[in-house]
């Protein structure tokens, strides 16, 4: 019964943690992705 309680705690926090986030984590992770074109030339037969 007392691990029940401590799993649904648990539970608990750690939920609150991942709806609760700072304004300034967001601005921090500022990633940027390239793409880079490239041409290819494909001589098959069949």
């Amino acid at each position: 019964m007392k691990n029940n309680a401590l799993k649904k705690g648990l539970a608990a926090v750690l939920g609150l943690a991942l709806c609760v986030q700072t304004p300034s984590a967001g601005s921090l992770l500022q990633l940027s992705a390239y793409a880079q074109e490239r041409s290819a030339t494909i001589n098959a037969s069949s």
